[in-house]
């Protein structure tokens, strides 16, 4: 068995847990009266974060693994992991507004976005020793900016379009090579 092998174990137990989690507390988040469509919309965009970060994964293959990388690499599911978990919260059919919990754990979601985009450039360049392509940093520098203005902003506009404008691009992320 290769490093590879076994690392790509431990992250995808992780990325699974967050599949489940996601995907479970869907029919919850969306039962009438209850859904607020921020919300669902952000459980969709960590789904297809979720993705693609797993499938991105594969382009790991051929590193020279060492402790650190490891590390710095399990950091990336579980960053994910703990922004769905904060967004869901512990019992998803037990919350009576999912737009006041929204608002509720909007900055701790959106800090912990911050530090995704941190690890993100972070784990690229000591797993690879590389920088990401300019084009990709400044994606992330764009959505690290939404992020801190989400993150401090209660205004209810604000957070539409930071969920109408990220959704498209996290999930399309899929289908674009770095």
């Amino acid at each position: 068995m290769t490093h590879f092998e076994y690392i790509s174990v431990a992250v995808s137990l992780i990325y699974s847990l967050i599949l489940a989690k996601l995907l479970g507390a869907l029919p919850a988040a969306l039962q009438p009266g209850k859904r607020y469509w921020v919300h669902a919309l952000w459980i969709v965009s960590l789904l297809g974060v979720t993705l693609d970060s797993w499938w991105r994964f594969w382009t790991y293959r051929e590193v020279d693994w060492h402790p650190t990388a490891f590390v710095v690499l399990l950091a990336v599911p579980s960053i994910i992991f703990l922004r769905a978990a904060v967004l869901i919260g512990h019992q998803p059919y037990d919350v009576p507004s999912w737009r006041n919990h929204y608002y509720n754990v909007r900055r701790p979601f959106f800090l912990l976005q911050l530090l995704a985009s941190v690890n993100m450039i972070a784990s690229h360049w000591i797993i690879t020793g590389k920088i990401l392509p300019v084009s990709v940093l400044g994606g992330i520098a764009f959505f690290s900016l939404l992020a801190i203005f989400a993150a401090i902003s209660p205004n209810h506009r604000l957070h539409e379009t930071v969920a109408v404008v990220s959704a498209p691009a996290f999930v399309s992320s899929i289908f674009v090579d770095f």
